[in-house]
Order: structure tokens, then C-alpha cells, then sequence
């Protein structure tokens, strides 16, 4: 327990301290990354078209698993500061996803429903994800990303071991101007 508070609490402090990731169009990621370290391009064929997204993989298959779900506009890529953190990916198996329409998910054509994105996301992740063992997914979605998060937690609690929602816009009521 002591471990998911740390992660927890690791995660919330990179994404705060570094949110200048996400809002502007970021190709040049390699400095993230230790020579040899770069993610793994996965790609998964849905019945709506290709899912893609990058994983770090250097755990054993016991570890918890942090799925990343990016805002809008967005891409796996601007996760690439916390694929490439050592303490995070050493005690992790860590998966960015595009979402469907984004980057690597384009060809799912655009998905507005977060509750479709959610279904074509998780069939990438049971084919990357050990299913087996119980509550040992992390989602994590920054701006857009958290309504996908919650769409799939709902479906699929049962394998949820947590949710960490970032700057996310849930509720449209909270977003009129004050």
C-alpha cells in the first residue's frame, strides 16, 4: 500500500511540476530517454481500426500497470517525461495510449463518445495486460483523458486499482466562465 501511495503521489508531482508538456506539439523526445530506453511502439488492431501506444516494460509481471490517457489535443508523446523516469518505470509497467483519432489511433476515425474510446482502449490493454490478476491497473488522464478513465474504471472496476485525474473536465456545468 505504501508503494501505490509513493507512485501515486510521484506521478501527481511530475505532472504538476512539469505540465508544460502537454499543450504544445512536442517531436523531439529522445532527451527523455537513457540510450537503449526508448518505449516500445505498440499496436493494436481493434474492430475499429489500429490503437497505438508506446510501453515500458522492465518489471516483472507481479507489477502494477499505469495506463496513460492523454487530453486533447494530445499524443502518447507528451507522457514521454514519465515513460522515461527510472523510479517510475523500474516498479511499473507503464502504457501511453493515443487516443482513438490521435496520433497512432487515427485511422479509428474520430470517436467523440468517451464511453467508445474507453472500450477500444481497454481491448488494447487486455491484449497487453496479464487480465489475471485482480485491481492491478493504475489509469492516469490528463484534460480529456480523465472522462475516458472514469468510462473505463466504470466498466471494469473489478480490475481498477486506482485513478489519477488531472486537470480533467468531467463535469461540463463546472466549465461556464466565473
Amino acid at each position: 500500500m505504501r508503494f501505490l501511495q509513493k507512485i501515486f503521489f510521484l506521478i501527481a508531482l511530475l505532472f504538476l511540476s512539469a505540465c508544460g508538456v502537454f499543450p504544445g506539439a512536442q517531436t523531439d523526445i529522445d532527451h527523455f530517454f537513457e540510450e537503449g530506453m526508448y518505449p516500445q511502439e505498440r499496436f493494436y488492431q481493434t474492430d475499429k481500426g489500429t490503437v497505438g501506444y508506446a510501453e515500458v516494460n522492465l518489471v516483472d509481471e507481479d507489477a502494477k500497470t499505469i495506463v496513460l490517457l492523454h487530453g486533447s489535443p494530445g499524443r502518447w508523446k507528451h507522457y514521454a517525461r514519465y515513460l522515461g523516469d527510472q523510479d517510475i518505470y523500474e516498479r511499473a509497467r507503464l502504457l501511453a495510449f493515443d487516443r482513438p483519432g490521435w496520433g497512432w489511433s487515427r485511422d479509428v476515425g474520430v470517436t467523440p463518445s468517451v464511453e467508445e474510446q474507453g472500450r477500444l482502449v481497454w481491448q488494447a490493454i487486455e491484449d497487453a495486460h496479464n487480465m489475471d490478476k485482480d485491481k492491478s491497473i493504475i489509469l492516469v488522464g490528463h484534460s480529456y483523458g480523465p472522462s475516458v478513465a472514469v468510462a473505463m474504471a466504470l466498466k471494469h472496476s473489478d480490475k481498477i486499482a486506482g485513478l489519477i485525474l488531472i486537470s480533467d473536465a468531467l463535469d461540463p456545468a463546472l466549465e461556464v466562465p466565473r
